[in-house]
């Protein structure tokens, strides 16, 4: 009985015909979403994770691609047409961490997998925030100590100045850019915390100072 209702059709608005289970497997895309959010989050050691934006784009990417894929997966004149759409997308925000890339082609790849198999779905979410969460215990070895507790407390400071006479003597901070471009210089540095660049900033002169900006490095 269940079963039948499940893989049963239904007409919602004129000839347009939905399965209830692709309706219902839009719930569980979305549950697989927020217990991938929680596992990153929590164990990946990516402090950019937790962000509004970053913890949006974990629930709607795996919607966007399963609804995609199930519409044009019977549909070949549209599968070519969104190759030819995506071939030519330009995205122009820069990829600070490798890690980056991959959560968001794992996010794809969670409704790309469900709309072909609910049983796979799970498995494959399963089996990748499980290595998410062995990952510090099975790589631990290969890399100094403090490097995991580099994402914890360094911040980045970027600003821009009118002149290039900014000296920064103190061993908390180093240079990770630097840029001259319409008479403004761009710096970036990058400190142990959040205090020490705030005091910073305090010692520029704010005749010079254009405008700044401190977030937390969730790189090096």
């Amino acid at each position: 009985m269940i079963m039948d209702l499940i893989n049963s059709e239904i007409v919602i608005v004129g000839d347009d015909v939905v399965k209830v289970i692709d309706i219902l497997k839009f719930f569980v895309v979305l549950l697989l979403s927020y217990f991938s959010k929680f596992v990153f989050s929590n164990f990946s050691k990516q402090n950019w994770l937790v962000s509004y934006s970053n913890s949006l784009a974990f629930l709607l990417l795996p919607l966007i691609a399963y609804g995609v894929t199930t519409i044009i997966s019977d549909n070949i004149a549209l599968s070519l047409g969104l190759v030819g759409a995506l071939s030519i997308v330009r995205f122009r925000t820069p990829v600070k961490n490798p890690f980056e890339l991959i959560a968001y082609f794992y996010l794809l790849s969670i409704g790309i997998i469900l709309s072909v198999s609910l049983t796979m779905s799970i498995i494959f979410v399963l089996v990748v925030t499980s290595v998410v969460v062995a990952a510090p215990l099975l790589l631990k070895d290969g890399f100094i100590e403090d490097d995991f507790d580099l994402y914890s407390e360094n911040a980045v400071l970027t600003f821009s100045t009118k002149n290039d006479m900014l000296n920064i003597q103190t061993r908390e901070t180093k240079l990770i850019y630097k840029s001259f471009q319409d008479n403004i210089f761009l710096f970036r540095y990058l400190f142990d915390n959040f205090d020490s660049a705030e005091q910073f900033v305090k010692t520029i002169n704010t005749e010079e100072l254009i405008e700044y900006n401190i977030e937390k490095a969730s790189f090096l």
